[in-house]
Protein backbone atom coordinates (compact mmCIF):
# COMPACT_ATOMS: atom_id res chain seq x y z
CA UNK A 1 0.00 0.00 0.00
CA UNK A 2 3.02 2.68 1.03
CA UNK A 3 4.58 1.94 -2.29
CA UNK A 4 1.28 2.33 -4.14
CA UNK A 5 1.44 5.81 -2.17
CA UNK A 6 4.58 6.57 -3.44
CA UNK A 7 3.74 6.11 -7.20
CA UNK A 8 0.60 8.16 -7.19
CA UNK A 9 2.83 10.78 -5.29
CA UNK A 10 6.01 10.65 -8.29
CA UNK A 11 3.24 10.53 -10.88
CA UNK A 12 1.27 13.71 -9.71
CA UNK A 13 4.77 15.54 -9.30
CA UNK A 14 5.56 14.52 -12.51
CA UNK A 15 2.74 14.69 -14.40
CA UNK A 16 4.22 16.68 -17.39
CA UNK A 17 6.92 14.43 -18.09
CA UNK A 18 4.43 11.33 -17.80
CA UNK A 19 2.44 12.81 -20.43
CA UNK A 20 5.44 13.27 -22.95
CA UNK A 21 6.49 9.73 -22.09
CA UNK A 22 3.08 8.35 -22.80
CA UNK A 23 3.34 10.76 -26.37
CA UNK A 24 6.88 9.42 -27.47
CA UNK A 25 6.00 5.85 -26.49
CA UNK A 26 2.67 6.27 -28.74
CA UNK A 27 4.40 7.98 -31.55
CA UNK A 28 7.20 5.69 -31.93
CA UNK A 29 4.48 2.81 -31.82
CA UNK A 30 2.84 4.40 -34.71
CA UNK A 31 5.61 4.57 -36.44
CA UNK A 32 6.81 0.76 -35.98
CA UNK A 33 3.20 0.05 -37.07
CA UNK A 34 3.83 2.03 -40.12
CA UNK A 35 6.51 0.15 -41.11
CA UNK A 36 5.30 -3.06 -40.02
CA UNK A 37 2.17 -2.65 -42.56
CA UNK A 38 4.25 -1.18 -45.79
CA UNK A 39 6.59 -4.23 -45.04
CA UNK A 40 3.73 -6.14 -45.10
CA UNK A 41 2.17 -4.75 -48.12
CA UNK A 42 5.95 -4.77 -50.07
CA UNK A 43 6.52 -8.76 -49.20
CA UNK A 44 2.60 -9.42 -50.72
CA UNK A 45 3.76 -7.41 -53.93
CA UNK A 46 6.76 -9.20 -54.33
CA UNK A 47 5.01 -12.52 -53.81
CA UNK A 48 2.79 -11.61 -56.84
CA UNK A 49 5.58 -10.91 -58.74
CA UNK A 50 7.71 -13.65 -58.25
CA UNK A 51 4.59 -15.61 -59.36
CA UNK A 52 3.72 -13.99 -62.52
CA UNK A 53 7.28 -14.21 -63.29
CA UNK A 54 7.24 -17.83 -62.83
CA UNK A 55 4.21 -18.13 -64.40
CA UNK A 56 5.71 -16.24 -67.53
CA UNK A 57 8.61 -18.47 -67.33
CA UNK A 58 6.69 -21.95 -67.62
CA UNK A 59 4.46 -20.68 -70.15
CA UNK A 60 8.23 -19.64 -71.92
CA UNK A 61 9.64 -23.06 -71.47
CA UNK A 62 5.95 -25.13 -72.53
CA UNK A 63 5.89 -22.77 -75.61
CA UNK A 64 9.94 -23.81 -76.52
CA UNK A 65 9.10 -27.29 -75.68
CA UNK A 66 5.54 -28.13 -77.42
CA UNK A 67 6.09 -25.76 -80.46
CA UNK A 68 10.06 -24.03 -81.22
CA UNK A 69 11.51 -27.59 -80.78
CA UNK A 70 9.41 -29.15 -83.67
CA UNK A 71 10.03 -26.61 -86.32
CA UNK A 72 14.15 -26.70 -84.63
CA UNK A 73 13.92 -30.11 -85.35
CA UNK A 74 12.34 -30.16 -89.02
CA UNK A 75 13.21 -29.75 -92.14
CA UNK A 76 12.93 -25.71 -92.25
CA UNK A 77 15.37 -25.49 -89.49
CA UNK A 78 17.78 -23.49 -91.49
CA UNK A 79 15.10 -21.15 -92.76
CA UNK A 80 13.75 -20.04 -88.80
CA UNK A 81 17.26 -19.71 -88.04
CA UNK A 82 17.71 -17.24 -90.52
CA UNK A 83 14.85 -15.61 -89.45
CA UNK A 84 15.28 -15.44 -85.69
CA UNK A 85 19.24 -13.91 -87.38
CA UNK A 86 17.46 -11.47 -89.87
CA UNK A 87 19.37 -13.08 -92.07
CA UNK A 88 16.92 -12.94 -95.78
CA UNK A 89 16.34 -15.40 -98.07
CA UNK A 90 17.27 -15.21 -101.93
CA UNK A 91 13.90 -14.76 -102.70
CA UNK A 92 13.24 -12.18 -100.11
CA UNK A 93 13.25 -8.46 -99.52
CA UNK A 94 13.15 -5.50 -97.39
CA UNK A 95 10.34 -2.68 -97.93
CA UNK A 96 10.85 1.16 -96.96
CA UNK A 97 7.53 2.03 -96.18
CA UNK A 98 6.97 6.28 -96.65
CA UNK A 99 4.54 8.53 -94.79
CA UNK A 100 3.12 11.20 -97.06
CA UNK A 101 2.60 14.51 -95.91
CA UNK A 102 -0.29 15.82 -96.86
CA UNK A 103 1.12 19.23 -97.34
CA UNK A 104 3.63 18.01 -100.15
CA UNK A 105 2.43 18.44 -103.57
CA UNK A 106 1.68 14.73 -104.96
CA UNK A 107 3.85 15.48 -108.20
CA UNK A 108 6.59 15.82 -105.96
CA UNK A 109 6.57 12.43 -104.33
CA UNK A 110 5.79 10.71 -107.43
CA UNK A 111 8.86 12.24 -108.63
CA UNK A 112 10.89 11.25 -105.56
CA UNK A 113 9.48 7.72 -105.98
CA UNK A 114 9.94 7.22 -108.97
CA UNK A 115 13.84 7.44 -108.40
CA UNK A 116 13.58 4.94 -105.54
CA UNK A 117 11.32 1.90 -106.91
CA UNK A 118 13.87 0.00 -108.59
CA UNK A 119 16.53 0.30 -105.18
CA UNK A 120 16.18 -2.81 -103.34
CA UNK A 121 18.77 -2.40 -100.25
CA UNK A 122 20.22 -5.38 -98.58
CA UNK A 123 20.48 -6.06 -94.61
CA UNK A 124 23.92 -4.29 -94.05
CA UNK A 125 23.42 -1.56 -96.33
CA UNK A 126 19.66 -0.77 -94.39
CA UNK A 127 21.20 -1.27 -91.23
CA UNK A 128 24.02 1.40 -92.82
CA UNK A 129 21.97 4.03 -93.60
CA UNK A 130 20.21 3.64 -90.39
CA UNK A 131 23.27 4.43 -88.49
CA UNK A 132 24.10 6.95 -90.89
CA UNK A 133 20.57 8.47 -90.21
CA UNK A 134 20.82 8.37 -86.65
CA UNK A 135 24.59 9.78 -86.76
CA UNK A 136 23.28 12.75 -88.34
CA UNK A 137 21.19 13.56 -85.48
CA UNK A 138 23.72 13.12 -83.04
Amino acid sequence: MYNKVLFLNFIRKNITSVKYLWFLVFFFSVILAIRTYINYLTIQETITNTSKEITLQKQQIAYTKNFLLRYYTSEYQEYFFHHKNSILEHWEKIIQIKIIDPNEKVEEIASQNNDNWEKVLSPAESRNQFIREKWEKI
